[in-house]
Formats: structure tokens, sequence, C-alpha cells
């Protein structure tokens, strides 16, 4: 049966000026997709004596619907500004994981429908001599994908079997800030100080059942991050180079928690782990320089030093990609380089009762791609502010780490 993933997205924003007192933008935003991915697995000393490992096979069959509308009030008044809004979202969810020779008959669909609403503020003054100080509160949200979802039991390594969780929870967070920026003419440095609560932490929890380590999401503890960002733009060598830094600082707090895990042969163990704290740091450096005849280069490398987990550590890591842009008139071409040194390793430290396990995962080594572009109108798309260090795999195989 071949892999069936299909995906689309729609949007529609509208807003009003009545006055430099009060703006008004409203918004819809709705993102759909449906998949339909078998997982097979031959077996065979040789090509000619394949033959389908039927204990290995899996389809998973999941659709993830997002519809969310949203308001902004805003204005200015002298040299405040402020702006505030609410957004509401229903998120749907519909999931079947069946094993070899199962129909859709033959498995309960699993469903999930919520409905959160999530407000924002953001205040600012503006001092003279290119100074503003801003205070920023949003509520915001980290949703399980598809192979968190998947109840599927990955069994290639028979003593470290992983399998995803249905009732995984979204994990909530609370953000507040507090923001220095200064601006000269060609430069800018901006400092953030901030605190990120979040409850319901999504995260990987492992027990130990008849000599096999079992490895599932759990929605287990909570989080409280403490810390400064420093982000400086600089314009260097006549305006041909611009370089972004971004450096952040910061606490990392995981609170105690204790956990009862249904295991696979239907009974319960309870997991727990103590208070932690620890000191963690990531870097950013984005370049980007122009070059004769509309082309256009950029280099990102990105580093992240070792951060707590629920039941362990992961390790840092590291990352660079690169990209080469041409326009020609209305058509843009781009090539990228995604993870150029093949760096982009997950490492992660697993500390349980009598035991400890490490363990090495590749999200799929050096990439290349091509990208061709032509924009017509005056359609300008909005960038959209990843919330993870890393893109996610959605389909129901994935994993997620950063």
């Amino acid at each position: 049966m071949p892999i069936n993933v299909n995906s689309w997205e729609a949007k529609l924003d509208y807003s009003n000026v009545f006055n430099q007192y009060l703006k008004l933008e409203l918004g819809y935003d709705g993102n759909y997709s449906h998949e339909n991915t078998p997982n097979t697995t031959w077996r065979g000393s040789s090509y000619q004596d394949m033959s389908l490992a039927t204990e290995l096979y899996n389809r998973f069959i999941y659709t993830n619907n997002t519809t969310a509308f949203y308001f902004t009030l805003g204005g200015k008044v002298g040299n405040f500004s402020y702006s505030g809004g609410l957004r509401a979202e229903a998120w749907q969810v519909r999931a079947r994981s069946l094993e070899y020779g199962q129909t859709k008959e033959d498995v309960e669909e699993y469903k999930r429908d919520r409905f959160s609403l999530f407000p924002s503020v953001y205040l600012s003054y503006a001092f003279p001599h290119d100074n503003e100080l801003q205070i920023n509160y949003t509520r915001r949200i980290r949703r399980p994908f598809g192979g968190q979802l998947n109840s599927f039991q990955d069994i290639s390594d028979p003593t470290a079997i992983s399998y995803g969780n249905p009732e995984l929870e979204p994990e909530f967070s609370n953000s507040f800030e507090l923001n220095y920026l200064k601006s000269w003419t060609y430069h800018m440095i901006s400092v953030s100080a901030y605190l990120h609560q979040a409850s319901d932490v999504m995260d990987r929890l492992s027990y130990f059942e008849n000599e096999v380590l079992y490895t599932t999401w759990a929605n287990a503890a909570k989080r409280l991050d403490a810390g400064v960002e420093i982000v400086g733009k600089n314009q260097l060598f006549a305006g041909w180079l611009d370089l972004t830094t971004t450096v952040n600082l910061y606490n990392n707090h995981i609170s105690a928690w204790t956990y009862k895990m249904p295991t696979l042969s239907g009974g319960v163990t309870e997991l727990s782990n103590k208070s932690q704290n620890s000191f963690a740091w990531d870097l950013r450096v984005m370049a980007n320089v122009k070059l004769p005849w509309q082309l256009a280069f950029q280099a990102t490398g990105r580093y992240a030093s070792e951060q707590k987990s629920a039941q362990g550590s992961r390790q840092p890591g590291w990352s660079i990609d690169l990209g080469l842009r041409k326009t020609v008139g209305n058509w843009s071409f781009s090539l990228n380089c995604r993870d150029l040194f093949d760096s982009r390793k997950f490492m992660n430290t697993t500390v349980g009762e009598n035991y400890t396990q490490s363990n090495k995962r590749w999200r799929g080594g050096r990439r290349f791609g091509l990208t061709i572009k032509y924009s017509f109108g005056n359609i300008k798309g909005k960038q959209k502010r990843s919330q993870d260090a890393e893109p996610m795999d959605q389909s129901g195989y994935g994993d997620s780490e950063m």
C-alpha cells in the first residue's frame, strides 16, 4: 500500500486602522492534514528470499486539524505602544494504528477534540536616542504529533522497545518577557529577561519489564526556565554582510514528579524523580551575504548545551546549514544544504532505578534541496515563528528532540 500524506492551509486576515490610538486585526488560520502511512519491513538472507516481517508491520491512519480565530487591538499614544489579543483554537485528532491483516473496522478510532484560548499582551515605551523598553506576556501550546501518539511498538531492538502514547496531552506554557532594545544606524542589540513556565511537559519515560527497556511519551513534570537572551544584529562591510547572533543563557528547573505508567503487560509501574536545577545555554549565528548578479548566500550555525529532562538529559549538539538564492524578476531559485557536516545527532541519557541508558539517533544526515518560486500580485506571506529549534517529522514514525 503506498504512503498517502496530504495537508493544506487556509488563512484570512483583516486589519483596520481607526486612528493612531486604535488598530484592529482579525484573522482565521486553518491547518488540516491527513496521513495513511504503512510501515513495512522485509527479512531474508538475500534479495530472492525476502519475505514480509508481519510482526513489524504497522499502518497508521492519522488526521490532525487545527482551526484558529484571533483578534488583536493595539495603538500608540506618544512614545507608548500597546497591543492585546486573544486567539481561540480548536484541535481535532483522529487516529488508528493497524497491525498486519487488520482493517479500519477492526480497530476503534481514537478521537480527541480540544478547545483552548491564548491571550497575549505587548507593551512598549520608546525613549530618546533609539532606546526602547518592552513588556510581553503570551500563552502558548506545544501539541503532540503523529509519532508521539502512535501506539505501534518499534521492536527492531528487542531489548529496547519504543512506542507512542495516544493519551498524550498538549503542553501549555506561559511566557513573561522584559526586553531592552538599542538601535544604531547599522547595529542593534536586544537584551531580554524572561520567565517561561510549562505544565504537563511532554517527555520520554522509560521502564524495565521482563529484562526489556520500554520507552514511551507521557505528561509527567512541570518546567520553569528563567534566563537572559541577547540578540545582536550588525550590518558590516558597507551592508553586504548582515550578521545576527543570538545567545540564550538560562536556568532550567524541572519539578519533582511521580507518574503511574501503564505497562504493555496490563500492569502499572510507578516512576518518579526528584526536582532538578541546571544551567544551560544555546547559540545561533546567521550570516546573510549579498553577492553580485542578484545572488544571496546564507549560513546558519547552531549549538545547544546539555539540558536536563524528566528522566535524564539531552547531550550537547551542533549543526550548520547553508543556502544560496538567485532572484530573476518574479522568479526565485534557492539551493540549500541542511546539516553540512552531518552533525545533527540526538544523544540522550536515561537514568532509572538500577540502570543508565545512553542512545544516539540521526535525523537523516546531510540533505540538499532546490526550491523554485514565482511571485505574482501583491500577496505577502506571513513568516511563521517556530517554537522548536528543529522541525518535527509529522509522520507516525518520526522523532522529535529539540
